[in-house]
Formats: C-alpha cells, structure tokens, sequence
C-alpha cells in the first residue's frame, strides 16, 4: 500500500532543498571562482603563474660581406645567418613577491631569461651548425651612425660633445663605420672602438658596452 503522505514529503523537501540550491549556487559558485582564481598561495592559478612561461625567440642576422665596396660608394651585399633560436624563460621573481593586506594587489618584478638551443637552431637551419659564440659577422656600427646623424643636427642634444671630435682621436681609437663582432655579442652587447672612444670623451656618462 503506497503512502500518499509520506511521498509528498519527500518530494516537498526535495522541490525546498532544489529551491534553496537554486538561489544560493550562483553565491556559492561565484565564492568558489573567487578562490580559485586569486593569485594567492594555495591556488592553482598561484602556482600555474609561477611556473615559467617559454617559448621560441628566433633572431636573424645581416651580415654584410663588402663593407670596403659599401664605404666607397657600392650596395651592400647582405648574408642571412639564422635563425639563431633562444628559448625564451619568464618567471617572477619568487623572493620578490608581496601581496596587499586584502589579497587584493599583487606586487612583484618579473625576470626574462633566454638560453640558445642548438638543437632547435639545427633543425630549422637546416643541419647547419650556427653558434653564436663564434659566429662573427661585420654590421653597421649603430651607435657611430645614430651619434654621426645627431652631429648633423645643431639642436641636438649631443652638440656639445660633437665638438670635441677630432679625426686624430677617431684614428686613434681606429673608429670605422663597420664593426666585426661574434653574432652573441651582436645580439647581447658588446664594446666597439666608438663605443670606447664615446665613453672616455663623455668622461663615463655614455656606456662603454653597446647592444
């Protein structure tokens, strides 16, 4: 024999308890979201920002291989070298993380980090053994056309120092329109004449190294 009464109790507390989920899930669900998406210790977003992110960085050089024509009047002939492949780490830096007393900021630096690999280098250059260590190439030295181009200009900023050129000076320091440098120090920095010239003539104000 089925009891009506009993029956309908139970569908009444079930239909309650659906009723009360329903207008407290949309809180509950949003308070769950709320905690998973904090960029806090314990969270899984916290933990999946601190681990690096890479990816590819992929550089290609010029190399010029008539900078004596190109001095006296001939269009440079220019020698593709790459892709030189870096895996490229950025992270934060974990001892230099602060959160705000509300867990509502997040201050923090952040480091870049790139490492060649040869492997990747090979195979898109297709077997060709690249390395930028002692790879050297001849380019432009930028740092001499970019001061020779501000030196045209009466108003620039670098009119004082510009007087002060002497063409012993530049002969001294064997200054050239052209430099030859490892594609590595190309890339990461590195020191030219000018750049030595520039740094003893602006007495330190202008860094010896160039990149």
């Amino acid at each position: 024999m089925c009891n009506r009464a009993g029956g309908g109790a139970v569908l009444f507390i079930l239909g309650a308890g659906i009723l009360a989920f329903s207008v407290s899930a949309p809180g509950l669900v949003k308070s769950l979201l709320r905690k998973q998406l904090q960029y806090v210790p314990g969270t899984t977003l916290y933990a999946s920002w601190l681990t690096p992110a890479t990816r590819d960085f992929n550089i290609y050089i010029m190399n010029v291989t008539n900078p004596t024509e190109v001095l006296n009047g001939s269009k440079p002939i220019l020698q593709e070298l790459g892709p030189y492949i870096y895996d490229e780490f950025k992270r934060p830096e974990k001892d230099d993380i602060r959160l705000s007393a509300d867990q509502d900021t997040l201050y923090y630096r952040s480091r870049t980090s790139y490492v060649f690999n040869a492997d990747k280098t090979r195979k898109a250059s297709k077997g060709a053994e690249l390395d930028p260590l002692s790879d050297i190439v001849t380019a432009p030295d930028i740092l001499f056309h970019t001061v020779l181009a501000m030196c045209s200009n009466p108003h620039s900023a670098l009119a004082a120092i510009c007087g002060l050129f002497e063409f012993g000076s530049l002969v001294e320091f064997d200054v050239k329109p052209f430099e030859t440098v490892s594609v590595d120090g190309l890339i990461w920095g590195h020191q030219t004449n000018f750049s030595i010239f520039m740094n003893e003539l602006s007495q330190g104000l202008i860094p010896a190294e160039v990149s």
